[in-house]
């Protein structure tokens, strides 16, 4: 692991001490890294708010059944501490 940060540290160090490798750097994020990571979010969406739509569906199943055991933990609770 400290060999890892330790070339980490060198590569930021070389990043931050040349403008080209900077400008070449900032480059590559911007018409490359960016646009992929945009497409990526955006063929992502919809299968998150169908995730996000099934976990919502499968708490209201769920729901009645939580209150259901924290009744039964009250009561139980109750037994044992009279």
């Amino acid at each position: 692991m400290a060999l890892f940060k330790t070339i980490a540290r060198m590569a930021i160090q070389k990043l931050a001490d040349n403008p080209e490798l900077r400008a070449k750097v900032a480059s590559v994020v911007k018409e490359d890294i960016v646009p992929r990571a945009k497409e990526g979010w955006e063929q992502a969406k919809p299968e998150l708010q169908k995730a996000k739509e099934q976990l919502k569906e499968d708490w209201e199943k769920a729901k009645p059944e939580l209150q259901k055991a924290k009744e039964r933990a009250r009561d139980l609770a109750r037994k044992i501490t009279k």
